[in-house]
């Protein structure tokens, strides 16, 4: 079995100090600038695609997968890595400046 898909999130914010862009896939823990948010999430994907080539390449795949908390699951012959999240919230703090 030599299909290996990889499940991951690009999150966009914008960096008003330097007025760029900021790519970010938490789960592997890549960023990526830009000057557009396409070209942050372009960069992003770049940076994470270049990471995992290399470490397949070197056969360190799994266990970085595994260290960033991914699990694997088999679908139609094909290795599916995602966390397995059981919740996700956004939570607000309320705060009085003294």
């Amino acid at each position: 079995m030599n299909n290996i898909k990889i499940k991951y999130t690009v999150s966009i914010i914008h960096d008003d100090e330097t007025s760029q862009y900021v790519g970010v896939c938490e789960e592997l823990d890549y960023t990526g600038i830009g000057d557009t948010k396409e070209e942050a999430e372009s960069n992003t994907v770049k940076a994470v695609n270049m990471a995992l080539d290399w470490a397949s390449e070197n056969r360190q795949l799994e266990d970085m997968l595994k260290e960033c908390g991914y699990k694997m699951t088999i679908t139609n012959n094909t290795q599916v890595w995602q966390k397995h999240y059981i919740a996700n919230y956004q939570e607000e703090a309320n705060l009085q400046l003294v």
